[in-house]
Order: structure tokens, then sequence, then C-alpha cells
């Protein structure tokens, strides 16, 4: 995702899985690595889309969050030329979440070569429809549900015996 773009325009990656697997989650903890904040130096712009989304008021604040406070969008087409335009040279990571349609995404493929746009979906399908590079996710164990919890449990244990508590 950090690459160089091997195609023009924005490229697609999209996390797929069963509702509950940790797409969101993952997704999450991608745009608060330092490292993800760095290479998208003009920032991160996050929309939730659901099974009814408000394409419209959803790129309408996207085209505000990038300054253009003015902005009235009258259709759909428009808000999302609009912001083609204002992301044409920057380099920042758009993440759709819980696309449900290839339809529903399709508004938010803009930006340029140094943008990338992520989605989570459970369909398949709206990643090939958008020529997305997938990233299927699997339902853990329930060994690797547990290894995150139990070493936050030892550092917990730990912290209260090195402060004298049982």
């Amino acid at each position: 995702m950090l690459g160089p773009a091997a195609t023009a325009g924005v490229v697609v990656n999209a996390l797929f899985g069963l509702g509950g697997v940790g797409k969101s989650t993952l997704a999450a903890a991608l745009v608060d690595e330092p490292d993800v904040q760095r290479h998208f130096a003009d920032g991160i712009l996050w929309a939730t889309l659901g099974q009814e989304p408000e394409t419209q008021g959803l790129l309408t604040g996207w085209v505000r969050a990038l300054g253009d406070h003015q902005f009235r969008g009258t259709d759909l087409t428009g808000a999302s030329e609009h912001l083609r335009g204002l992301l044409r040279n920057r380099k920042m990571l758009l993440v759709v979440d819980d696309a449900w349609s290839s339809e529903a995404v399709e508004p938010f493929r803009v930006g340029g070569p140094d943008s990338r746009l992520l989605i989570t979906t459970r369909e398949a399908n709206i990643a090939r429809d958008l020529d997305a590079t997938l990233v299927a996710l699997d339902v853990m164990t329930p060994e690797q549900a547990l290894r995150p919890a139990g070493r936050a449990t030892e550092e917990v244990a730990h912290q209260r015996r090195a402060a004298g508590r049982p």
C-alpha cells in the first residue's frame, strides 16, 4: 500500500472477510501507524458506508475537510469530480469502510497516483469489480484471539507486582 503506483489513478486495496472478523479494526490500526501517517503526509480521510450509504454527505464532508467549506454539492458526480480535483496532487489515504457494493465505492475512487484507497468489505466481488488488491482476513483461532489479551494481562500483572500490589 505504501509502494509506488503501478498504474495511473488511485491504487485500490481491499480488506475482505466475514462480519466481525476485524476488517475495520485492522484498517483503524493501519491508519494509526506512524509510518502510514508519515507516508500520507497530506492526511487520511475515512468514510463508513454501510448498507444504505449517505454518499453525497460523505463526499461533501471530505471536500470540506480538504478546505472547501463553501462547497454545496448538488449531485454525486459533481461532488466526486470536485473531490478528485482537490486530491489530484495530494498524497492521501482514503478509507472506505463497510462497503456493500462497488457502485457505492465508485464515487470515492478519486485522487492521483500518490493516493491510496483502502476498502473494507464482506464482498470479494467488490474488490474484483474495482480491480483492487484483495487481502482476505480469516477468523482467528482461539489461541490467536487470546494471545494479545494474554500479553496485556501479563503486563498488568508485572506492573502490579512492581508497584507492590498483588
